[in-house]
């Protein structure tokens, strides 16, 4: 007899025990969820060609005039030999591609060793700020480089300077929506 009681002793302890951990989960208001989050991705623009509008270029010498990419294609390097007068000058046509695999947004382009304020490089309305160039996307930006037609002539003008891309990361954030649905109280 007592082995009997004892036995429903222990299977009476075994439901209570089970009873509480399934009332502890069906009122816990804690959840736990594990899980790993990978973030990848390459953020790279760079030059894939620059070129000296020749047939339409004004009052320079051509043959000394030249963009070259660095070897890094991050910049390109201008040379506009001998503007004659003022009023000479030419446009420069730059080629970008997205070599990364985040979507970038060009601010336009920064240039660095114009110290001749009587220079100006100035974008066409041909260029587009804040356009977005998509993984292995290209865009074409026209500059010109000219001699500003309010200078006094004074001797031929040269111009070397660099042009660097400004752009930055495009993404859209994500904005999820946390919802619940209960599906016993529907």
């Amino acid at each position: 007899m007592k082995s009997k009681k004892r036995n429903y002793v222990i299977v009476v302890l075994v439901v209570l025990l089970l009873a509480l951990a399934v009332g502890y989960a069906a009122f816990s208001d804690t959840l736990n969820i594990t899980g790993t989050a990978n973030a990848k991705g390459t953020f790279n623009m760079e030059f894939t060609s620059a070129t000296i509008d020749t047939a339409t270029a004004k009052g320079i010498d051509t043959a000394g005039s030249s963009a070259v990419i660095s070897t890094d294609k991050n910049t390109v390097t201008v040379v506009v030999k001998d503007l004659a007068y003022p009023g000479a000058g030419t446009n420069v046509t730059v080629v970008a591609k997205n070599a990364g695999t985040v979507p970038a947004k060009l601010n336009g382009l920064t240039f660095t060793g114009i110290d001749d304020t009587d220079i100006k490089v100035t974008f066409p309305d041909g260029l587009v700020e804040n356009e977005v160039v998509q993984p292995g996307g290209t865009c074409t930006i026209t500059f010109s480089v000219k001699w500003a037609t309010t200078s006094e002539l004074t001797t031929e003008k040269s111009l070397n300077f660099t042009a660097k891309l400004d752009y930055v990361q495009e993404t859209t954030e994500f904005t999820g929506t946390p919802a619940h649905s209960d599906a016993n109280n529907a």
